[in-house]
């Protein structure tokens, strides 16, 4: 009693035409086809300084918990990573899909294959797939994180607007 048949526990995991479609690795694709045009015209890709040096995809196998695009910069003798998970959508709430990903971020930002002061870790999400409202909201609140003496300092800030406040509580590490 209380087993499922078979049939639901398949019909439970079939992924949706999207994924299985390729839908999500097109739109990993053309995020990293930027980073590689970046490489070969000498830009400094956006993101990270530096010009390129590498550009991987898929290192998971190696640690990067981070792992859909690896770029690797170098300016004069300090190489620089940017780690890129690239989600065709996202949603910015509490959601396994948004914990997964920030707990992933936090898990490989604390790890010791992530240097604070030459690397950094972000998160790709297609334009249009979530509301202007949002994306305007979440950068200013980057923006804040970055320019900030301190946590304290943050939080201060952030508690100010009820927006912010409660996307600096989804991003808060579990």
């Amino acid at each position: 009693m209380g087993k499922k048949s078979p049939d639901k526990i398949i019909n439970s995991r079939i992924s949706n035409p999207f994924s299985t479609g390729a839908g999500g690795s097109t739109f990993e694709q053309l995020v990293g086809a930027s980073y590689l045009i970046s490489l070969l015209s000498f830009e400094i890709p956006r993101g990270v300084d530096g010009l390129i040096e590498t550009v991987r995809f898929q290192q998971r196998y190696k640690g990067h918990l981070v792992d859909d695009i690896v770029v690797e910069t170098k300016v004069g003798n300090i190489v620089r990573k940017l780690s890129v998970q690239v989600k065709h959508s996202l949603t910015f709430s509490d959601n396994s899909l948004f914990r997964d990903v920030l707990k992933d971020c936090w898990h490989f930002f604390k790890s010791d294959k992530f240097s604070s002061n030459n690397d950094k870790i972000a998160i790709g999400v297609e334009m249009g797939s979530y509301p202007r409202s949002v994306a305007k909201d979440l950068q200013q609140l980057l923006q804040w994180a970055r320019t900030q003496n301190c946590a304290e300092d943050f939080i201060q800030i952030t508690s100010k607007f009820k927006k912010k406040k409660h996307y600096q509580t989804l991003l808060e590490p579990s």
